[in-house]
């Protein structure tokens, strides 16, 4: 027995790959590559993007289809117990989204602008995640249909996930007061001590006919007046460290 946690993702793609991975700064925030070490904030919706690209025109003159499979555990990998053989199939899933329950990471696949060869995976957590270390390895396979199933050597990376919990920051203003109906607009700034942040990206999940733009500014029609309910969560990232802060709104 082993401590590995039973979070095992399948993301079914149809594709005709060799495989590549690559960074495109432009579209995705991180690159992966084998060992790398990526930082999670707990309760962040945005979480962690990485980019995965295919060469799909590799085997473009074969039937074939392939899989990303997406293993988690709680204790660094070996090449004895890393197996890839039980999987959740999300290529039939609407959202392409898979969250485990004893981990709390969630991820997703989106293809951007239906680029072909292009995916992102998203990884993020829930509130309930524990602070801490997990191992994540991520397979690439493709199997061809040439009368027979035949498939191909896979790509394995493995990378380190870093679950932290976001540091607590100061809101300009955390009672907003607008009119039910009427059209709101606020700029927010963050503060973390007496320093204002300067370079950051905010996000947050807002009520009913509100929405917040990356640089802060909330804006829309209330759909409910002002209440002690109504506290939402903000997120700010410190775009020069890479660093998540919290704060909250009451709208």
């Amino acid at each position: 027995m082993n401590s590995k946690l039973t979070a095992i993702v399948v993301i079914a793609v149809m594709v005709m790959a060799g495989f590549a991975l690559a960074a495109d700064t432009a579209e995705a925030n991180k690159e992966l590559k084998d060992g790398n070490n990526f930082d999670v904030y707990i309760g962040d919706p945005a979480g962690e993007t990485l980019l995965l690209r295919y060469n799909e025109s590799a085997y473009n003159h074969y039937t074939n289809s392939s899989t990303i499979k997406v293993v988690v555990s709680d204790s660094e990998f070996t090449d004895n117990d890393l197996t890839f053989s039980s999987a959740t199939d999300l290529k039939t899933d609407n959202d392409k989204t898979y969250t485990d329950s004893t981990s709390n990471l969630t991820f997703a696949l989106t293809q951007p602008d239906n680029v072909e060869g292009n995916y992102w995976l998203n990884i993020r957590t829930t509130d309930g995640a524990t602070a801490g270390t997990l191992y994540v390895a991520v397979e690439f396979q493709v199997t061809l249909d040439v009368g027979v199933k035949i498939p191909v050597d896979p790509e394995v990376t493995k990378f380190t996930i870093n679950l932290k919990k976001p540091a607590g920051i100061t809101i300009s203003e955390s009672e907003l007061i607008g009119t039910v109906g009427e059209n709101f607009e606020k700029r927010l700034t963050a503060s973390v001590g007496s320093s204002q942040l300067q370079n950051a990206v905010w996000y947050a999940e807002l009520p009913t006919g509100l929405a917040m733009s990356p640089e802060g500014v909330i804006f829309g029609m209330p759909s409910s007046p002002v209440s002690s309910d109504n506290d939402f969560k903000v997120y700010v990232t410190d775009t020069s460290t890479g660093t998540v802060y919290v704060g909250t709104v009451m709208i």
